[in-house]
């Protein structure tokens, strides 16, 4: 059986260098750029993620906002809007503590609930 011969072969008498340091040139490049794809798609995916975070985030800010407009006329729906959703998220508890029924407030303060 005949031997195969790679151009890496060093021991052979054959060799290039000018073969060799081609072939090192390529394989550097080829491992580049597949290392350039799997960032590029690593950080594909982490955007998708962080997307569908904030949209979920959006949907519980939506409720929140309709939650603060119904029990509070301090705000308007466009100021709401422009607000980052902890800042309308500490606005909707803020209100939550100070809406609370006479029945809840007496049942938190018996058993010492916060």
């Amino acid at each position: 059986m005949a031997e195969k011969k790679s151009p890496i072969d060093i021991d052979n008498d054959d060799v290039s260098y000018m073969a060799f340091t081609e072939y090192l040139n390529q394989d550097t490049k080829r491992n580049q750029e597949k290392t350039a794809k799997e960032i590029e798609k690593m950080g594909y995916d982490l955007l998708m993620e962080i997307e569908k975070k904030q949209m979920r985030k959006n949907v519980i800010k939506a409720k929140q906002i309709k939650y603060i407009l119904k029990h509070l006329d301090k705000y308007s729906q466009d100021t709401l809007d422009s607000y980052s959703c902890d800042d309308v998220r500490d606005i909707y508890s803020e209100l939550k503590k100070t809406t609370k029924s006479s029945f809840m407030k007496f049942f938190n303060f018996l058993f010492n609930i916060e």
